[in-house]
């Protein structure tokens, strides 16, 4: 694959320079998009590869071919890996060793040997369905194992060969940038010759072949017609049009991809200027047709699943970790074939029996799964993925950084593995648990010891306390015993610490990996069982008790003399050096002492109610509910702890802080750190601009998440698809729009310098102005005073059809909304721009318009906040008035329900209206005295400054919110959220059965009304 020369750095490398120190906003947007589709391209394929060689039931020969193309499309994911995004991650190597792994990893040979398995096993696919449809009853074309050994053999030897040229003309040349290129002087005719050959045996020919096969295929399948009699074979059939199909879209979305890039690189060849640098235009289309390309490689497991019932059943499963019998299988095929052929009085208890073998995976823990352990569920995947991330930056910061190789920087680095060890047992202990079903036995003891009995939560806390007394020892020598060398932390004396801290670690924890084991009556979750030596319970939960206990005294005890020493008695120094290091020192002491309270305080609760669960036992157990809460939380407070640390680096450290941000902007510093160069848009990242970025960021992650939850329910479940519900997904979707201007606009913006000129200025128009921020909020005050206004008629003309909202009215709403949400903000879009005085900010420039800003901010206070909140108003106080004071009465039990789950709605939808009123009034009062005066975003006023940053927090909350809101006020959500989390798919089946009974009872009023009435209620629940 040839590289593009524009896709690289700005500027050359210069002397102690590294050549990725600018990079363009263009560059940014191709990586995020390589990165996003090459984790969902390995997610996805390892997923298909697992089902496959998991389940017997999936063992036939197309689906061996199909996992051979999902590793070709995971060998092009690692291909693009390797050379769009390790190469801004280190400065590329000359020589032997530079043209090797140029050949082997940064030069995308791989990418042209998994395209070309690609395209070789799609024609396989082809021949197979083609001889699978016409030659039904000839075993001689059929594909047995040998011959499908042979195939595979012969397709990834052919790929190879066919593509070894490469790894000779592939070298890195010293002005070609941080990229490899294909060097094919002075032989170019041959250049010329492997491209023309690659547009064939790429392009031309796999795409000619699937043409010619699949017409014949569909042409015998829909227009001369496969004539089956017998049940079971007209089940075959329809399962072979399924794959027939899915295998199709797989071979046109191939044609699609793949052409683009083989054109392109075939028309470079002949004319090397396309890429060169006198023609951008091309460079960047030859790096979309290679997001084609990932594109392409990513979807092919999106369509299986939605092309096959059979794939997805069994992805759901292995998701679900749930493992079918070979006589499950059997014995339900055998129950259905019995219940369908041969009705009888008893065939409703067959199909009731049959039901049983497909039980639901995750029913068990769905049906028994409170609101209380979502949000506990909710928290620790939060905290659970901050810390990976944390730490895990903590760790590249100090390995890759010279400058931060010292003593206690590799201590901070065991204390961010340990903190690391913590959050994946907890995310073992409490989040696995929620996903399968934990196995017994012999399997089940063993992972229980190793993954979810929480045994490594221990092993990392009392390393993580290790680890905090060794640095507060040596900042207690480094600072009173300055200059003794024989104190000093060396590398042999910092190498037996660390070991020694994780022997004693595992050590100290052996016990737990003898009594941790899952008891049947403890639903699905581990317990440490020292019923045979309770002694022991209670001398181990003591020692824990009085270990971690001993290291708080410790750091006290250190702390405290340190600090008199540094404070108190003084360390007097008269040079500027002296000075330096000294004030460098009281840095770090205060870092690690903040480290080591919040250890103590995080820390000591779990400890205690552990220690009191020995001495009483049932304050744990199921006679004691009170204690489950209070010690879940003082995990939740450990988990907390684990995540922090980083912040707490980030925030006292001046070099931590400036060593963040170079990872993060991928800057690479020579070995003259102490005078390193920052970026303009870094140097003046305060700590309340980490703090506003914080937030920003986690917030986002979870208005994404939740909106996306709640977009997935309403479009996937048939009894969520009400007018009212299409409503609230267009204001998910009005959020999530928020949610990314935000994005764009205060956290995108701290990873790279902003370009000046005609790019810089549609850059700020489009991503970093926050225009969409706009458009969205309008959206959603325009998508709630509908919903006030649905809410009103619903409430008080319920039987009047002219008032009802039809799918005609629905439509025609929407598309209203959003036209007027980005019309009225279109004139944003001609004042946003980038002024050079500003920083890295985009503001809107009015002049000379003075006036129109100033028309516009007033217009914005009454769009966004007084008419849709007025409106609101008006409406729910008389839909209060309607349901509380007027009332209505209804005589049916179901027109009871049914007004309940009016009233249930109705108080959701005024809780978000609310929230909306409460989060963006601020920001809005704000930006129009912005307008009136605009001192208050100049230099003469921070606190207007830092108002506006904590108003457009309010504005992300809000956006945040609304999922939460849903699930706590509505059952139903909450029901069917339960289920899209647990790949529940309910039938449509129980939703007629619930609807024919619900009538059939309506009908018949007698006396036993109300009997009759409950058990239709009872079904429905049940159908749900």
């Amino acid at each position: 694959m040839i590289s593009v020369r524009q896709f690289q750095c700005l500027k050359q490398p210069t002397a102690g320079e590294e050549d990725m120190t600018a990079i363009s906003p263009v560059q940014i947007v191709f990586t995020l998009l390589f990165t996003a589709l090459i984790v969902i391209n390995l997610l996805g394929n390892s997923v298909v590869c697992m089902v496959v060689l998991r389940y017997r039931g999936m063992r036939a020969p197309i689906n061996y071919l199909l996992v051979n193309l999902a590793l070709a499309d995971m060998l092009v994911a690692l291909g693009i890996a390797c050379q769009y995004l390790i190469t801004w991650t280190y400065h590329h190597s000359y020589g032997t060793s530079g043209a090797y792994i140029c050949k082997f990893l940064t030069g995308g040979n791989f990418i042209r040997i998994g395209g070309l398995t690609s395209g070789f096993f799609l024609m396989a696919i082809a021949v197979e369905r083609y001889l699978a449809t016409t030659q039904l009853i000839r075993d001689r074309f059929r594909l047995t194992t040998r011959r499908l050994t042979a195939v595979i053999i012969v397709g990834w030897t052919f790929a190879v060969v066919y593509n070894l040229p490469l790894f000779l003309v592939v070298e890195l040349i010293k002005d070609g940038g941080n990229q490899c290129t294909e060097h094919w002087c002075p032989n170019e005719n041959l250049g010329k010759a492997f491209s023309v050959g690659c547009f064939f045996v790429f392009g031309v020919i796999p795409v000619v072949t699937m043409v010619t096969l699949y017409s014949k295929v569909l042409y015998k399948l829909w227009k001369g017609g496969i004539h089956a009699t017998l049940s079971f074979e007209q089940a075959r059939m329809r399962s072979k049009l399924e794959v027939t199909k899915m295998v199709i879209v797989v071979s046109v979305l191939y044609a699609i991809c793949w052409l683009p890039n083989l054109v392109i690189y075939m028309l470079s060849r002949f004319n090397p200027d396309l890429l060169g640098h006198g023609s951008y235009f091309f460079a960047d289309t030859f790096v979309i047709s290679v997001v084609l390309v990932a594109l392409n490689s990513a979807m092919n497991p999106f369509i299986y699943a939605l092309h096959s019932t059979n794939f997805r059943r069994h992805i759901k499963n292995a998701l679900c970790c749930r493992t079918y019998r070979a006589a499950d299988l059997t014995n339900a095929y055998n129950a259905n074939f019995r219940c369908k052929f041969s009705p009888d009085d008893g065939t409703q208890k067959r199909v009731r029996q049959f039901s049983q073998y497909f039980k639901d995976p995750c029913e068990e823990y769905t049906a028994v799964m409170s609101p209380k352990e979502i949000v506990f569920t909710f928290f620790f995947t939060v905290l659970t993925v901050i810390n990976l991330l944390g730490n895990g930056v903590v760790w590249l910061v100090v390995l890759r950084y010279r400058g931060m190789r010292a003593p206690i920087n590799y201590l901070l680095v065991n204390l961010a593995s340990a903190d690391i060890m913590v959050a994946l047992a907890v995310a073992c202990q409490y989040l696995v648990t929620w996903t399968y079903r934990h196995p017994y036995g012999t399997t089940g003891y063993y992972i229980c010891k190793f993954l979810t009995g929480g045994n490594f939560i221990w092993v990392g806390g009392v390393a993580s306390g290790f680890f905090l007394t060794v640095i507060a020892v040596e900042r207690y020598l480094a600072i009173t015993r300055s200059v003794r060398d024989r104190s000093r932390l060396t590398t042999l004396p910092l190498t037996a610490v660390i070991i020694i801290g994780w022997i004693l670690a595992v050590i100290f924890n052996l016990p737990l990996f003898f009594v941790v084991k899952r008891v049947k009556d403890t639903g699905n979750h581990c317990i440490d069982d020292w019923s045979s030596h309770e002694n022991l319970g209670k001398a181990f939960a003591g020692a824990c008790f009085l270990v971690h206990g001993a290291i708080i005294v410790t750091m006290v005890i250190m702390y405290s003399r340190v600090l008199r020493k540094l404070w108190k008695s003084g360390i007097h120094a008269t040079l500027l050096s002296e000075q330096a290091r000294l004030r460098s020192k009281r840095k770090v002491t205060k870092m690690v002492i903040v480290v080591s309270i919040l250890y103590a305080i995080c820390w000591l609760p779990n400890l205690v109610i552990y220690m009191l669960s020995k001495f009483s036992p049932d304050q744990l157990g199921h006679g004691s509910y009170n204690f489950t809460n209070p010690y879940i939380i003082s995990v939740e407070l450990v988990a907390l702890n684990s995540a922090m640390n980083p912040f707490i680096y980030a925030l006292h450290s001046t070099n931590f802080r400036r060593h963040i941000k170079g990872a993060l902007c991928c800057r690479t510093y020579g070995a003259g750190d102490s005078t390193i160069p920052v970026f303009e848009t870094t140097a003046v990242m305060s700590p309340a601009d980490i703090v506003f970025t914080l937030f920003f960021t986690v917030l986002i992650v979870i208005n994404l998440l939740g909106n996306g939850v709640v977009c997935v329910v309403v479009l996937r479940y048939r009894g969520m698809r009400a007018p009212i519900n299409y409503l609230l997904v267009n204001l998910a979707l009005a959020d999530m729009m928020v949610a990314l201007g935000i994005a764009s606009q205060y956290v995108i913006k701290k990873t790279y310098h902003h370009p000046y000129g005609t790019s810089g200025d549609y850059l700020c128009r489009f991503l970093t102005g926050g225009n969409f921020i706009w458009i969205g909020g309008v959206a959603s005050g325009f998508f709630l005073t509908v919903i006030a206004v649905e809410r009103y008629l619903a409430i008080t003309r319920p039987i009047r059809d002219r008032f009802r909202l039809t799918t005609r009215r629905l439509t025609l709403v929407i598309t209203i909304g959003w036209i007027f949400a980005v019309i009225y903000n279109l004139p944003l879009f001609f004042v946003v721009k980038l002024v050079k005085g500003r920083g890295n900010h985009c503001t809107e420039t009015w002049s000379p318009y003075e006036n129109l800003g100033k028309a516009f901010s007033v217009a914005c206070f009454f769009v966004y906040g007084a008419i849709p909140i007025v409106t609101m108003v008006i409406m729910y106080s008389r839909v209060l008035y309607k349901l509380w004071k007027g009332g209505i009465r209804a005589t049916l039990l179901s027109e009871q329900a049914r007004i309940r789950s009016k009233l249930k709605v109705t108080k959701m939808v005024i809780v978000v209206s609310i929230l909306y009123a409460i989060c963006w009034f601020p920001n809005l009062v704000i930006y129009m005295l912005s307008k009136f005066t605009p001192d208050l975003f100049g230099h003469g006023s921070y606190f207007f400054a830092d108002a506006f940053v904590v108003s457009v927090v309010l504005v992300a909350l809000n956006s945040a919110m609304n999922p939460f809101i849903y699930a706590l006020h509505s059952t139903k959500f909450l029901k069917y959220i339960k289920g899209a989390l647990c790949c529940r798919t309910y039938r449509a089946a129980d939703f007629m059965n619930s609807y024919k009974a619900n009538f059939r009872y309506n009908l018949n009023h007698d006396d036993g009304i109300q009997k009759k009435s409950k058990q239709v209620i009872l079904t429905s629940h049940n159908a749900l």
